[in-house]
Formats: structure tokens, sequence, C-alpha cells
């Protein structure tokens, strides 16, 4: 009879023994799974704050082009022998050499003596470099005075129409080689520029190409 009690306890003692097996399984099992919920959790909430970012991100770097233009800036088109003609935003005071610069600099072909790049730039001004041999052809019309101050005042960039080289009065906006030409026929068949309205009786210069260019000329 003892010998059966004993048995029975031992029977007893392993199932409790396995039932408190069986509950603590459980519970770690729903704990882990808990966690692992959290942490997905977590995880959905950082790709979705990292997939805004990245959406956000492109359109505040295309707003910064179309912004308001910087204070003191300038806008100048440089064209000819240069390696990436264009118009191009520099500051206020720059030179000519920095908006070649900004244009990826000069070509092989460029001169690089009859051209001013000392001269001050001005807002909206038309930069014409010429060739090596446009170049050498200005030097034969020019004396070397008149290629270190004919056309373009000292520290200015303000044109003088009476005595400016073809290559110079390419610079202005709106010229071209035939209005650059017909300005020189002008003033050597009229004596000249008394005013600079007086460029607006020049063949193909209307009153738009002269107001975008009356403040960069001047006759005296």
């Amino acid at each position: 009879m003892r010998k059966r009690r004993q048995i029975l306890y031992q029977i007893c003692g392993i199932f409790l023994g396995i039932s408190c097996m069986l509950s603590a399984c459980h519970e770690k099992g729903e704990t882990f799974t808990s966690v692992a919920a959290v942490e997905a959790d977590a995880g959905d909430k950082k790709n979705e704050a990292e997939s805004k970012a990245a959406e956000e991100k492109p359109d505040k770097e295309k707003a910064d082009p179309g912004g308001e233009e910087k204070e003191g800036s300038i806008w100048v088109y440089v064209c000819g022998e240069v390696a990436s003609p264009g118009v191009y935003e520099l500051q206020e005071g720059d030179r000519i050499t920095h908006a070649i610069e900004a244009a990826g600099g000069l070509t092989e072909a460029a001169g690089q003596v009859y051209l001013n790049q000392a001269a001050h730039l001005t807002d909206g001004q038309r930069i014409y470099v010429p060739s090596r041999e446009e170049e050498q052809t200005l030097k034969e019309e020019d004396s070397p005075s008149d290629m270190a101050d004919a056309g373009m005042e000292k520290d200015t960039g303000i044109i003088n129409l009476n005595t400016a080289t073809k290559a110079e009065l390419l610079s202005l906006s709106g010229i071209g080689e035939s209005r650059a030409e017909a300005i020189i026929a002008y003033r050597e068949t009229n004596g000249g520029f008394r005013k600079i309205e007086d460029l607006k009786k020049v063949d193909g210069i209307k009153e738009g190409i002269f107001q975008k260019i009356r403040e960069q000329i001047t006759v005296e």
C-alpha cells in the first residue's frame, strides 16, 4: 500500500513539473511575440519617416533655383571663344575675367590681349570674346592706346559709341554683327553720336534694344 502511494506521488510530481514547464514556455513565447511586434512596429515607423524625408528633400532642392535673386547679383551673357557660352549670375563689382571663368574659361582659339578683362561688369551686359584672328584684325585697326581705352571706359564697363570697336559693340545686349557694323557706319557718316538717343537712328536699333543698353553706353 505504501509503495502504491509513493508511485502515485511520483506520478503527480511528474505531471505537476510538466504543467509548470508548459506554462513557463507559453508565457515566454508570448513575451517574444510581444517584443517582436514592438520591434516590427518601430521599424515600420522608421522606414515611413525615412521615405517621407526622401520625398521632401528633392522638393526643397528644386525650390532653390527658382527662388528670388540674391541681393547684389547681376546677370551677364558670355559668348564667343569661351568653353560654355551662356547667361551667368555674378555679383556687383565682379569683372569680365570673373564672367569668363564662370563660362568655363577661354578656348584655345581665343584671343587674350584685346578684351579688357579687368573692366567691371554691368547687369544685362553681353561679353563677346574674339578669336585670335579677330583680335589680330582689331589690333591692326587700333593703336596700343586705343586698345587700352577705346570703347570701354576704365573701371566702368561703359561703351563709348564714338570710339568703340566692333568687338566692344558686340558685348552689348542685342547688338550683333550687322548692328555693330551699322553703328560704326553711322558715326563715320554723321561725324559721331552727339547723344545716346541718336543710337535709335541707326538701322535695326529700335526703342526696346535702346532701353536695354542705355545704361551701358555713352558718347563722351
